[in-house]
Order: C-alpha cells, then sequence, then structure tokens
C-alpha cells in the first residue's frame, strides 16, 4: 500500500517483441475520458459524430470490476459508427467507437504501459511477428489492486500519445477526482489537441476543472459542440498547419511584428526562439480563431490583449512533472550524484543550476534527490539548488511549492516517505527543509549571464525550442558557468550540437555530459552580447540594472535609511520560523552557525533573543500584532537595549507571515572616579550587583533549562501533529477510495437506470403484444400453475387476470377432452426432460388448434416454467383440405389428357412428374429418378438447347416471357415423341433467383404431325401461287408492250373514248402487275433465310425518309425521328417495314389538317425494342384493326387510294419472322399508331 493510496505512473520496462504498429494517416483517434455523471456526455458527444467521420473514438469510463457493462449497447444507440468493446490485441481500426471493458485498463501495444506481467490476456504461444504488429493494435493491462488508485484516463492518454503523436486528441468529460490531468500532458507535449468540457454543464466537475487547472487545455467546450471543434481542428491540421511555411510567404514583416508585440508584453526576446516552431504556435492560435491570414491575427493581437498573452503562454507551453523520465533520475542517482558531492570544491556547498525549471516540479525534484542521497550515505556536504524560469508566473508558482494532490503519484514512495511533502486537502506542499535548498530566480538564459562555479546543470526540453546559433551561445554560457568536469543533463532529443567539442559523453543514452574545457568569459560574452537586443527587449530583471535611477530604486533607498535612521532591522518569517527575507543591518541580531546551515530564525538569532522572539511571532499569529518587553543585553563597555513587536502580513504568495520589527539603541556603561573616603560604599555596591548579576545568570540558565524543555514539547508535539497529518493523510487516501467506489457506483446506477428505462419499454411493448397478438400465448411455472397469458388464450381457456397462480387442469376449454390431456402431458415433458413438442389439436366445435410446447429458460440457462403458443388454423386447414380436393381434381384432368404436370424444386434440384408423363415415356413408377438431369437426359440432343434457352429467357424476364417449348423426347425403347412443356416460375429469392417451378407436359406428337402435314401442303400451294404468279407475269408484260405500241403506232387516229378506254388498260394492267409483283415478293419471304446483326434504328428510320422524300415533299408533311434504340434484326426488311409505313401515312393523311408523322420509341418488354410510327392522318376504325394484316385487305376502293392489299400483311410476316409482334391503335388526334417489338442486342 502506498501513500495516499495512489499508485505512481512511473514508465515500465518494455517487452522487446511488443512493438508500436504503423500509424494509419486516414484517421485520427480520440480519447474521452469521463467518471461519475460522463455518461450523458458521452451520449450528448457521440451523438453529434456524423456518419461520414473517418476518425475513431476511445471511451475511458471508470467502470466497477464487479459488474457487467451496458455501456457498448448504451452508446450503439447514439451513433451510426460501430460500437464494440475493447479486447486485447484488438486493431485500432478506423470509423469505431471503443468502449473499455469492466476491469481493465487500455493502452496501445507496444507502449510504455503495455507491460506482459500486466497483462489480461496474454499470449503464450509464439512472439508477436511483424504481421501482428503491422498497425496499431490494443493491449488490456490490468489495473493496480485496491486501495491503489487507478487512473485509466491518463494511462490511455500518456499510450495514445506516445504511439501517434500529433494525431494524438484527448477530451475530459464530467467526473470527480483528477485522473486525466497527467497524461493531457504527453498529448500536449506531442501537439496534440486537449479538450475539457465546460465545468458548467458538468455533473460532477472535478476531472474537468483538474485539467483546466494545468494550463494546456486548449478548448473548454459544451459536449454537443465539442466533435463540431475536432472536425474543425482535423481540417486545419490537414490544410492549414501542415503548410505553414505557404501561410508565412511574403509575411515576414508581420511574423517579426507579432514577435515584437508579444515579447514587449512578455518582455522576453523570442527572436531567439527557433522560427518553425514559433510560427506553428501561431498557425495553431489562429486555427482556433477561424483566421486565415497571418495580418488579421496581427490585427487581431492589436485589439485583443488577452490574446497576446495567450500566444505567449503557447510559446513557453511549459510541460513538466516531478520525476519526469524516472529512469534518467535513477540513471543520476546511481551513476553521478556520488561523484558530484566527491569532486570539486568540498569545503563548499553543491552548486546546482536548473535551467528552465517551469513552476518548479524539476527543481524539487532535484533537490529530493540530492537530499535522499545526502541522508542515505551520510553526507556532510550541503548543496544548493538555482532554479531559473524567464516566465515570472511559473517562478512565482515554484516558490510556493504548493501543489495540485493529483500530481503526488508523479512523487517515488520512497521520497514521500521521507517527510518531502506535506499533504493537505486537495494539496500537497514541499517541505521546509526541501524548498530552503533551491533559490529561484527569473533569468533568460540567452541574454542575462550564467550562474558561475556551478557542479551541475540540469537543462531539458529547453534547447529544442531555440535556433540553432542561439543553442550554441547557451551552450558556450553552460561551459563557462560549469566547473572543469562538471557534469550537464540535458533532454532526450538535445545535443551540445556544434560546441560538443566542450563536452565529452558520459551516459549518452540519458544525455549526461561532462564539461572538459571551460569556456572563456570575454569571448562567450562577445559573442552573446553580439546581438543583444534592444532596452525595451530585456526582462524585468535586467532592464532595472541598465536603467537609471527609478522610483523603486528611491523607495527603496529612503526605506534604507529609515531604518537606518531609526535602529531598526525588519526579518520577514513564515509561521515555522522560516527566515524570508531581511531588511536593515541585522550583523547585531543574526549570526552564521559554526556548523551547517539553517534559515530557522530561532538558530540564527542571539540566543538571549530567542524568547522574546517566540513570544512575539506567537503573540502575531494569534492577534496579528503583538509586542515584547524591553532586552537590556550588557555587551564589554556597552549597554543595547532591544525592542520587538510582529504583525501578521502577507508575504509572496505565502498564506501567512509575520514582520518581526527588531529595534536597538546603544549606550555606554557609565565611568566615575575614585573616591578613597566613599571606598566601602563601592564594595557595597559591588557585591550587590555581583549578586544581581548571579540571580541573572541564575534566572538565564531556568530560562534555557525552560526553553530546552519548551523545545522538548514542542517537539513532543510536532511529532504528535505528524502522526496526525499522518493520520490525516490516510484518512484522505481512505476518502479518495470510497470516492472512486462512489464514482463506479455512480457509473453502475446510470448504467441500470438505462437498463431499468429499457426494461420499462419492453415490459410495455410485451403487454401491448399479448393484449393485442391473435396468437395465444401461455406460461406456467414449474408447478404446471399460470403465470401470465395473452389475450388470444381466452379464446380456448376461460381465463382472467385473477386466475393467475392456479393450476392448468382447473379451467374449462373449448379443446377437446383428449387435446387437454395432451397438452398437459405436453407441458410435462417440456418442463422435465426440455423436449419440445409442437401438434394440431381439435376444438369442440370442430376447429383447429396448433400448439408448441417449449421449455421456458432464463439467461443462465436454468429452467424456469414452459411456454405454450396455441395458434388456430381452422381457416388455413380448411383451405388446405379444400387445396387438396382441387389439386386432385386437376390432376384427374390432367392425367385424363394426354398430360401429365412437374414441380421442380430448384434449389434442392428435387423433380416431381406425374404419374401419367411417366408413362407417357414409358417408365414404371420409380424407373425415373425424381432429379432434373434424368428429365434432361431424356430430352432430343438437338432440342435440349433450345428447351434450356427457353428456361432462361423466362427466368431473366422475371416471369414475364412464358416458359413454352416444343421438343422432341426420347421414350424408354428409343421413340421420338413430341412433347409441349409450359411452366412457371412461382417462388423466387430476394436477389431475384428462381426457387420453385411449375409446369405441364402436353403429347402433341399427332399434333405436330398434322402441321407437318399442313405445313407441306401450305409449301405446295405456296409454291403454285409463286409460279403461277411468275407466269402471269409475262401475259401482262406482253399486253403493256402491245398497249404502248398501240400507242406510237395510232396516236392521232384515237378519239376520246378510245383514248379513256387504252388509259384504262393501261393503269389496270399496271395494278395487276403491282399485284403479281407483290405476291412474287410475299412469296420470296417464305424462303428467305434471314441474317440478323446490330442495326441502328435511327439511322434506317432517316434513310427510309429519304428514300421517299418526294412523296413527304407532295404531301407537304412533316416527318419528326426521335432516337431510337439498337436492334437485332435484317436490316433491309426493316427498311421495307418502316417505307410501307411511312407511305401508309402518307397516303392516307387527312386533308382537313396538316399532315405530321412521328417515329419513336416506346417501352416494350425485357429482351424487345419498341418502335410507334404515328400520324395524323384519318385513323383505322377499331373494327377493321384486327384484319389489316390480312393478305388483300383494303379499308378503300382503289379509285379512292391506289394499293396492293399487301403492304401491311408484308410488314407483319417481316416481324414475325423476327420474333416480333405488330399492332395498330389510335393517337390522341385520331390518327393511326403501328407499333412493332424487335429484339433487343
Amino acid at each position: 500500500m502506498t501513500e495516499n493510496n495512489i499508485t505512481p505512473l512511473t514508465p515500465a520496462v518494455k517487452d522487446p517483441q511488443r512493438k508500436i504498429g504503423k500509424v494509419d494517416e486516414r484517421f485520427y483517434i480520440v480519447g474521452v475520458g469521463a467518471s461519475a455523471g460522463g455518461l450523458d456526455a458521452i451520449k450528448q458527444l457521440l451523438s453529434r459524430v456524423p456518419a461520414n467521420f473517418p476518425h475513431s473514438f476511445v471511451v475511458i469510463q471508470h467502470l466497477s470490476p464487479d459488474y457487467k457493462s451496458l455501456m457498448t449497447e448504451i452508446l450503439g444507440r447514439e451513433t451510426q459508427h460501430k460500437v464494440v468493446e475493447v479486447e486485447d490485441n484488438m486493431r485500432v481500426e478506423p470509423h469505431h467507437i471503443y468502449v473499455i471493458p469492466p476491469g481493465a485498463n487500455i493502452v496501445i501495444q507496444g507502449t510504455e504501459g503495455d507491460v506482459d506481467e500486466r497483462a489480461v490476456i496474454q499470449d503464450t504461444e509464439a512472439s508477436i511477428t511483424e504481421a501482428e504488429v503491422e498497425g496499431l493494435r490494443f493491449s488490456l493491462v490490468s489495473p493496480q489492486p485496491r486501495p491503489a488508485l487507478n487512473l485509466p484516463v491518463d494511462i490511455f492518454f500518456l499510450s495514445l500519445a506516445e504511439a501517434v503523436g500529433e494525431r494524438a486528441i484527448g477530451v475530459v468529460l464530467s467526473g470527480t477526482g483528477s485522473d486525466g490531468s497527467r497524461g493531457l500532458r504527453s498529448i500536449k507535449d506531442r501537439e496534440g489537441l486537449v479538450i475539457a468540457q465546460e465545468p458548467a454543464t458538468c455533473g460532477f466537475d472535478g476531472m474537468p476543472r483538474q485539467a483546466i487547472g494545468t494550463g494546456l487545455v486548449d478548448q473548454v467546450l459544451q459536449p454537443d459542440d465539442i466533435v463540431e471543434e475536432i472536425a474543425r481542428f482535423i481540417e486545419l491540421r490537414n490544410h492549414g498547419i501542415s503548410d505553414v511555411d505557404e501561410m508565412f510567404v511574403g509575411a515576414q514583416d508581420t511574423f517579426r511584428l507579432i514577435l515584437e508585440t508579444v515579447s514587449k508584453q512578455a518582455e522576453i526576446d523570442f527572436a531567439l526562439y527557433k522560427e518553425p516552431t514559433l510560427k506553428r504556435r501561431i498557425a495553431r492560435r489562429m486555427g482556433f480563431l477561424g483566421l486565415s491570414k497571418i495580418r488579421d491575427y496581427l490585427d487581431y493581437l492589436g485589439e485583443h490583449p488577452g490574446e497576446v498573452e495567450l500566444l505567449y503562454r503557447e510559446f513557453l507551453v511549459g510541460v513538466t512533472n516531478f520525476f519526469r523520465d524516472l529512469h534518467v533520475w535513477q540513471t543520476m542517482e546511481s551513476r553521478v550524484l556520488k561523484r558530484l558531492f566527491e569532486e570539486g570544491d568540498t569545503t563548499a556547498p553543491l552548486r546546482v543550476w536548473s535551467v528552465g525549471c517551469s513552476t518548479g516540479e524539476e527543481a524539487y525534484t532535484l533537490a529530493m534527490t540530492l537530499q535522499k542521497f545526502r541522508d542515505d550515505h551520510k553526507i556532510e556536504r550541503d548543496f544548493r539548488v538555482y532554479a531559473t524560469d524567464v516566465n515570472e508566473n511559473s517562478i512565482n508558482t515554484a516558490k510556493q511549492g504548493i501543489y495540485p494532490d493529483h500530481t503526488l503519484e508523479e512523487i517515488p514512495l520512497k521520497y514521500r516517505e521521507a517527510g518531502y511533502v506535506t499533504h493537505h486537502p486537495g494539496t500537497f506542499a514541499i517541505a521546509p527543509k526541501i524548498r530552503a535548498q533551491i533559490v529561484f530566480a527569473v533569468h533568460d538564459i540567452t541574454l542575462d549571464p550564467p550562474y558561475t562555479r556551478t557542479d551541475l546543470i540540469v537543462c531539458r526540453n529547453l534547447l529544442i525550442y531555440l535556433s540553432p546559433d542561439v543553442q550554441a551561445k547557451v551552450m558556450v554560457n553552460f561551459s563557462m558557468s560549469l566547473r572543469m568536469d562538471g557534469y550537464l543533463l540535458l533532454g532526450a532529443a538535445e545535443t551540445p550540437g556544434t560546441d560538443g567539442v566542450r563536452f565529452d559523453f558520459f551516459m549518452g543514452k540519458e544525455r549526461i555530459y561532462k564539461n572538459k574545457r571551460v569556456a572563456q568569459s570575454g569571448i562567450g560574452r562577445g559573442r552573446l552580447t553580439a546581438q543583444l537586443p534592444a532596452l525595451g527587449m530585456l526582462p524585468r530583471a535586467r532592464r532595472m540594472l541598465s536603467a537609471g535611477h527609478t522610483f523603486q530604486d528611491d523607495l527603496s533607498s529612503l526605506f534604507q535609511f529609515s531604518l537606518e535612521a531609526s535602529q531598526t532591522s525588519v526579518c520577514i518569517v513564515d509561521p515555522t520560523a522560516t527566515l524570508l527575507k531581511t531588511f536593515g543591518n541585522m550583523q547585531s541580531i543574526l549570526q552564521i552557525p559554526e556548523s551547517g546551515f539553517s534559515t530557522n530564525i530561532f538558530e540564527l538569532c542571539d540566543d538571549r533573543l530567542r524568547s522574546s522572539v517566540a513570544l512575539v511571532m506567537r503573540g502575531a499569529e494569534d492577534k496579528t500584532t503583538a509586542q515584547a518587553a524591553d532586552m537590556r543585553l550588557i555587551e564589554e563597555d556597552q549597554v543595547r537595549t532591544v525592542s520587538i513587536s510582529g504583525r501578521k502580513i502577507m508575504w509572496e504568495g505565502h498564506t501567512s507571515a509575520i514582520a518581526l520589527f527588531i529595534r536597538q539603541t546603544l549606550q555606554s556603561l557609565p565611568k566615575t572616579d575614585v573616591d578613597i573616603d566613599r571606598e566601602q560604599p563601592r564594595e557595597e555596591t559591588r557585591a550587590y550587583i555581583q549578586h544581581l548579576e548571579g540571580e541573572v545568570r541564575s534566572l538565564q540558565e531556568m530560562l534555557g533549562v525552560t526553553a530546552q524543555d519548551l523545545g522538548a514539547s514542542n517537539e513532543e508535539l510536532q511529532t504528535a501533529n505528524e502522526e496526525l497529518i499522518a493520520a490525516n493523510e490516510e484518512l484522505q487516501a481512505n476518502n479518495e477510495e470510497t470516492q472512486s467506489i462512489n464514482e463506479e457506483l455512480h457509473t453502475v446506477n446510470t448504467e441500470n437506470i438505462e437498463r431499468i428505462a429499457e426494461l420499462e419499454q419492453v415490459n410495455a411493448d410485451v403487454d401491448n403484444l399479448l393484449e393485442t397478438a391473435a396468437l395465444g400465448i401461455l406460461l406456467l411455472d414449474n408447478d404446471m400453475c399460470i403465470r401470465r397469458f395473452s389475450a388470444g388464450v381466452t379464446r380456448y381457456l376461460d381465463l382472467k387476470h385473477s386466475d393467475v397462480g392456479r393450476p392448468l387442469e382447473s379451467f374449462a376449454t373449448s379443446l377437446l377432452p383428449e387435446a387437454v390431456s395432451l397438452l398437459v402431458d405436453d407441458a410435462s415433458l417440456a418442463r422435465d426432460q426440455g423436449e419440445e413438442t409442437e401438434r394440431e389439436l381439435r376444438r369442440r366445435d370442430g376447429g383447429f388448434v396448433q400448439t408448441r410446447v417449449r421449455r421456458f429458460t432464463r439467461q443462465r440457462g436454468e429452467s424456469d416454467g414452459v411456454v405454450i403458443t396455441l395458434l388456430d388454423i381452422t381457416d388455413s386447414k380448411l383451405l388446405e383440405q379444400e387445396a387438396r380436393r382441387q389439386s386432385e381434381i386437376l390432376a384427374s384432368v390432367l392425367e385424363s389428357e394426354e398430360a401429365g404436370y412437374w414441380d421442380w424444386n430448384i434449389p434442392d434440384e428435387q423433380l416431381y412428374i406425374s404419374r401419367r408423363f411417366v408413362e407417357l415415356l414409358g417408365f414404371a413408377a420409380g424407373e425415373l429418378a425424381p432429379k432434373p438431369e434424368a428429365w434432361f437426359a431424356l430430352i432430343h440432343d438437338e432440342d435440349r438447347s433450345r428447351f434450356h434457352e427457353a428456361f432462361d429467357v423466362h427466368v431473366r424476364s422475371r416471369g414475364q416471357v412464358p416458359f413454352s417449348v416444343e421438343v422432341r423426347y426420347l421414350t424408354k425403347d428409343r421413340t421420338v415423341i413430341w412433347v409441349k412443356s409450359r411452366g412457371q416460375v412461382t417462388d423466387w429469392s430476394v436477389d431475384h433467383r428462381p426457387l420453385r417451378m411449375i409446369g405441364v407436359h402436353q403429347n402433341v406428337t399427332d399434333l405436330r404431325e398434322r402441321e407437318d402435314d399442313i405445313q407441306k401442303r401450305a409449301n405446295e400451294i405456296r409454291r403454285f401461287a409463286f409460279i403461277s404468279a411468275h407466269d402471269l407475269k409475262q401475259p401482262l408484260n406482253t399486253v403493256e408492250s402491245s398497249i404502248e405500241a398501240l400507242l406510237e403506232e395510232l396516236p392521232d387516229t384515237l378519239d376520246a373514248d378510245a383514248q379513256e378506254l387504252v388509259e384504262f388498260l393501261t393503269q389496270g394492267t399496271r395494278r395487276l402487275k403491282g399485284r403479281v409483283d407483290a405476291i412474287l415478293d410475299y412469296a420470296r419471304l417464305q424462303d428467305r433465310t434471314l441474317e440478323f446483326e446490330a442495326c441502328e434504328l435511327t439511322g434506317l428510320a432517316e434513310a427510309s425518309v429519304t428514300d421517299l422524300k418526294h412523296l413527304v415533299s407532295e404531301a407537304d408533311a412533316e416527318v419528326q425521328i426521335e432516337p431510337l434504340p439498337v436492334a437485332l434484326c435484317a436490316p433491309e426488311l426493316i427498311s421495307r417495314v418502316l417505307q410501307n409505313l411511312l407511305s401508309n401515312a402518307l397516303k392516307y393523311r387527312d386533308p382537313a389538317r396538316p399532315c405530321r408523322v412521328t417515329i419513336a420509341p416506346f417501352a416494350a418488354p425485357d429482351g424487345k425494342v419498341g418502335v410507334r410510327v404515328d400520324d395524323t392522318g384519318i385513323g383505322i376504325a377499331p373494327k377493321d384493326r384486327g384484319s389489316v394484316f390480312e393478305l388483300f385487305t383494303r379499308l378503300h376502293v382503289e379509285s379512292e387510294i391506289e394499293g396492293s392489299g399487301l403492304g401491311l400483311a408484308m410488314c407483319e410476316k417481316i416481324i414475325s419472322m423476327h420474333g416480333g409482334t405488330i399492332e395498330v391503335t389510335d393517337t390522341e388526334t385520331g390518327g393511326a399508331s403501328f407499333r412493332f417489338t424487335l429484339s433487343a442486342t
């Protein structure tokens, strides 16, 4: 058990096999720390995370290890990100919400916190390979056992900063205690982002306030605004801070003005610091303010003086803590301190200079380490630590030596047990004996002269902020300050640089060096002062030296003159009697001890004044002011009268101090001449004086003894006080443990409230379900008594709510008596053996009830009764019976014909073929396997591909194209029969795959033979017609030639009647010849073998219009062609179809309105494309639309409109040869709309 029950976060020894994986630069990792009251804040934060937010969150909530956490389920409802509980060796991926598991802490694998001895889950089989460490992974480490205080947020923040550096973001939300305030220092040190919740919005504001108190928090926000700020920071980092150099291009003068503004207020010359670091810090502040131009930021600094201070603090961000990098201090203790005390001038105190001490943690670390080494090795040589920093506020904080208690665990146990710190509620203070060893001062290492004759200089993580030339000057100062063979301790990333010749490696890994050549002060100061800034740029301490006589100097001189004139001195002491400051001449009051050194005023003042000083201090402490009686001190031939008074005051941050005013007056002892006559009285006087002096000596001895007794009593009281302090510390530790447990209970309570709300909602849902569900649900306990039931149960059992707890057998029921007995037996079987039973029972009215009985089990697998469901299936049963009857009728009908039916379960490859079809194929029952392969094997080899093609077309069209195909089958005796198969897919999967297909087989062998005979006769008739038409064409040509010869020989001898007759003969012959040509063309189509190709229908339509442009011009028609699809066709035949339809539209135009023809696409079934030809003509009556495609059909006499009666029949024949259809409808204007389909490509 450690003091205050706090275990320090000291680095552990890393396992060499565990390595940090590669950082994925696609996303940042946001650590979210919370404790009591943090769940609501976490939910608010995560509810604002957008779905496309690629970055991941790791939620570190204080959880009780004794309860199962519901955090994953609760947070999963607040975000679209995947919420998972962290497991050991789990990969860190983007777009995730990771939640800490109970009883474990989280670190990034391979970081300092990832130690095998503390692993919750250990891999003992093999070492981690390269593949396993690729990418970041989590490790689970077990927390410190109680009563030690567990700090999971700090542990993860430290690990996160080490693993991802500037890509780390820390968020501290509601909670008590101080968890998170140490880890955020590491995040800040690596340029990460730190956000704390606005304390006013917290349920418990301890954690956010402690974080804010570090001065390292970048933003203080409400939970609803945190995600937006993180997104803005990352956007800035990706497109702003990363382009810092570009931001400052051409703005160097503005940059110098900014530095001058900040340097003037801070009284520090920041021009000596590294420009890239300063520019990055400026860009960071600009990003938080939403500014993109450097000039705008300069203007903002002029308008907002507070921003200058913020930027100044950003420049001097002091990330420090006690015993930082503990292994370095352990090396110093084991390898360096002994040499330090033994080397150099051993008669003088050891001189140590802590450079850049910030708020004092490192200086006190030095002092405690040195003092502990002295105490352990009983070394008499004293030491002094000179701690300096450029920041006056930091120095003032360091002087107080008071720190928040959450940093106490940074100090190792042995130093706390040595009494180097004293604990107070909420804080701890450095013990006076340690503070007395340190001198704090404001000092700028870049400009001020160095301390001299030092034995050790500690300057860690300061040089990295300075430019290279300034670093060189500082190293010259260090060499000049150190004695020969003095020691220099630098930060892990620092080296002596170009001046390294002055220093040799002593401990290279820990960056400890020895001074081998003392720099010459003249040279060093010459180089250092070569670029000294103007006076306005110097810090306060040096400006007072370089300036002329000031008002402060006048006041100081006047005060000193007043003290001398009144023969008064002033001592400032704290309540522990430690001397803080003196004014005036103190030589006759204070004395340096013969050995050692002390700042205790009782050890320094004249022995004869101790009691008076003690009385005045006690009186001033109790009554604010006090005064002691004058004391006359005889010293040789003088009498010194000393008057002491005191007043309680405030002094340099001390909550209480006492000012002692000591006034002295000197008088000479009187000298008289010898009087012989009065010799006897002088002897009496001398005797009396001797007697008085003896009494005075006795009184002084008594006072000395009394003072010793008082000292002993004081020591006893001090011991008792220390015991009380220790007891108080233990009580404080117990309080902290109780607080930690209270936080865990608060978290568990919050989760329980969420769970109760969920259970109430679920319970209400179950009640509503039981009340409204038609399904009867009956719950029985292990005694077969009713526990709960739904409203649907009352249809079968006469139950009321008051019947809960009664046995099942005691109720009237609508089921048959034997059904009730079966139900009770099933319930007993489920309860005793866990067997689930499902059966159909009959009601008294003849209805059917389906029951299912199963054991009711709890989450832990314990049996807790029986659940029975009752469902009325009377309607479905009747439907099933009717379906069975209809199926039998259908089977009888099918079996009575030359047909059979089949049912194909496609995924399971199971096939049912009716008995009639099996017999038709010549097989006996059971001879044909119920598999699709056996079915397909009976199809003729030449027809099998056509069968499968028809099936594929049906499936691709999702049933829109019917499955119908005629193929040849081989019977058992290898006889060929023709069978027509028709079917339909009845069940489809969600991804449109066929599941079940039902169809019929019909024997069409006889029909096929008759069709073949009819086709043969039709071919003969078609051939006869072709030959006849061909034979008629020769006489017609002869008649036409004769008429033309007659007209040439007798042109003038024919009268009008003869001319009319000849004209009539000519037109009749021409019409007859055209009809014969049309018949020949139609006949040729029957014998033509078509070759299809992909055709652009738009081009065919345009070519057709061009071919008929003279007709279009004569009709004064307007032809509009819209973009047409690509079709699979014979282009010359489709061109004829388009020409015929366009020609008809021109011939049958309506003289009462303009002729307009539109050729456009229309929606067709899958696998087809559609084309329509619309006109504004006279249209076709509905009664004639079915006959217009027949041969020689004309709706108008030839005298009205010329035509052969074969044009539309030709179109229908061509389209059918392409596997398409053609039809005619009317348009909105009353014209005709011819629509035909073709196969798509």
